[in-house]
């Protein structure tokens, strides 16, 4: 007789664009509830949970975390309030799925990885591509050799923002927003992502384990997922960037990442540009090219190449899947197993590139004022 899995119940702090995706794919992905919502405006929670679902809803965010009947929380705030909350949910014993990035600063992310650690309880950040099946064939790609030693990483995520935003976050630099942490987050995380696999494949990693379902337990490792065998991060030796600015927000981004031995990874992104969110990874013998690894342009094609050495091209398509709905099916299968805190230090080491990139980006601005004014 098969086992019934008891479902993982969920609190949503916020009410944002992104929750209207996230929190339907909560409701229907098996093993996940949607129970609660809150909002610093109680009539846009009821407002919500009536439209999607959710069980109960609050006026304060402090009030759905000492709701007794909750697993774990999805915060989709500014990134300048996640840590209070991550922070806060974790000492209540709260699993937490954080939208990306993970913070802020580095400190914050920092911050918000060890409470978690500490009360032994699930942390991840909100990306949800990594989780799909077409991110375990592009692994499996790497895995194989096919490409031999990975020397180049380039990407690109950009939109146009002119018109669409509205009130924001995205451009109030005091809540963590500009382009590097919004768009070049993935592009950072991809870079990781494939040197981080490259890695793996060389030193031969292997992890396992498995555990049962509740608020903070013994930890354990999680095995069975694209980047369960990755090192959190592959090593840096430098950064460089640049970047455009509206007031103290950057708008276009272009970040350079010079990894131990001779591999590099290169990206743009910003607010500025047409849509675009594609990436190749090269190797010594091919490359994989994925013109929309964060987010299929059809879902029923999800689709990337393999060149070879003089051009000839491979396509593999991926059974079509609901990344929403992947990204919760990890995160629960992460606390069922006991937590997995390797999600947490991958997210920390974005961040701690887009600080290093920002700062960079930063210098070379200064830079730019001083010799502009005293040309």
């Amino acid at each position: 007789m098969r086992k019934s899995v008891v479902p993982l119940r969920f609190g949503v702090l916020g009410t944002g664009r992104i929750t209207r995706k996230v929190g339907p794919a909560i409701a229907r992905t098996p093993g996940a509830e949607l129970a609660a919502v809150a909002s610093r405006d109680v009539a846009r929670a009821e407002a919500w949970a009536r439209e999607h679902g959710a069980r109960r809803h609050y006026g304060s965010y402090d009030a759905l975390l000492d709701d007794p009947d909750l697993d774990a929380v999805y915060i989709a705030l500014p990134p300048a309030l996640h840590r209070e909350w991550t922070v806060k949910a974790a000492e209540r014993g709260l699993h937490v799925l954080c939208e990306k990035p993970l913070a802020a600063t580095l400190d914050d992310a920092v911050a918000m990885a060890a409470a978690c650690r500490e009360h032994n309880v699930q942390l991840m950040d909100g990306v949800m591509w990594v989780h799909t099946p077409r991110a375990a064939m592009m692994r499996s790609v790497i895995d194989s050799g096919t490409l031999g030693e990975i020397q180049r990483v380039t990407s690109a995520f950009t939109f146009r923002a002119e018109g669409w935003f509205g009130d924001e976050f995205r451009l109030a630099s005091d809540l963590g927003g500009g382009c590097l942490l919004d768009l070049g987050w993935y592009c950072v995380g991809v870079s990781l992502w494939a040197f981080g696999a490259a890695a793996a494949r060389s030193q031969g990693a292997v992890r396992g384990g498995e555990g049962e379902t509740g608020r903070g337990r013994e930890s354990s490792a999680h095995d069975g997922h694209p980047l369960s065998h990755s090192p959190p991060h592959p090593l840096i030796d430098s950064v460089t960037a640049t970047a455009t600015w509206s007031g103290e927000i950057d708008v276009s981004f272009f970040g350079h990442l010079c990894f131990t031995g001779s591999g590099a990874a290169s990206f743009d992104c910003g607010f500025e540009t047409a849509m675009r969110k594609w990436v190749e990874i090269a190797g010594t013998h091919g490359s994989l090219v994925c013109d929309d690894f964060t987010r299929p342009w059809s879902p029923e094609k999800a689709r990337f190449w393999v060149h070879g050495d003089f051009g000839k091209a491979t396509e593999h398509r991926s059974e079509p899947f609901d990344q929403e709905q992947c990204l919760i099916a990890t995160f629960c299968a992460c606390v069922r197993n006991g937590p997995d805190h390797s999600w947490g230090e991958r997210a920390v080491a974005v961040q701690r590139v887009c600080e290093d990139l920002m700062r960079s980006a930063r210098r070379a601005w200064n830079l730019e004022q001083r010799t502009s004014t005293n040309a």
